[in-house]
């Protein structure tokens, strides 16, 4: 009888212990699913809808009906745009070198404050697209 006792308490044991460990592996690899979850970028979630809400529309800076060589879409257009005028519209870790920002800001002597005819981007949307360039201007 006491051999029995010993051996189900045994077994009980090994079972419980035998649980948690699955439990344990359970929980690595929900680690390792946020590990590899993709993180969205600054410029998907904050910079490109600032674009599309108020330069990329159409007539303007759309891909089809771009004005001015300046293409605001999507990232590649915007990267690759060059102004007629002003030059590369975004040059990555230099806001003074990029046109983008003395439009918006309106400083230029060349050409009018954007967007044209519309209410001037938030001073919150200016520093975004300033930190966005500052820090590398990446996707």
């Amino acid at each position: 009888m006491q051999f029995q006792k010993k051996t189900a308490l045994i077994l009980g044991l090994v079972f419980v212990l035998g649980s948690c460990a699955e439990n344990t592996s359970s929980n690595e690899d929900a680690k390792s699913d946020d590990e590899n979850t993709t993180v969205t970028s600054v410029y998907v979630r904050e910079i490109q809808p600032i674009f599309d809400a108020n330069c990329a529309t159409s007539g303007c800076h759309a891909s089809a009906s771009a004005t001015s060589g300046i293409k605001m879409s999507s990232y590649s257009d915007v990267m690759a745009s060059v102004g007629i005028v002003l030059g590369k519209l975004v040059t990555a870790n230099d806001v003074s070198n990029s046109s983008i920002v003395t439009v918006l800001e309106g400083t230029s002597n060349s050409i009018a404050r954007m967007p044209f005819g519309r209410p001037a981007l938030s001073s919150t949307d200016i520093s975004k697209i300033k930190d966005w360039i500052t820090n590398g201007a990446k996707n």
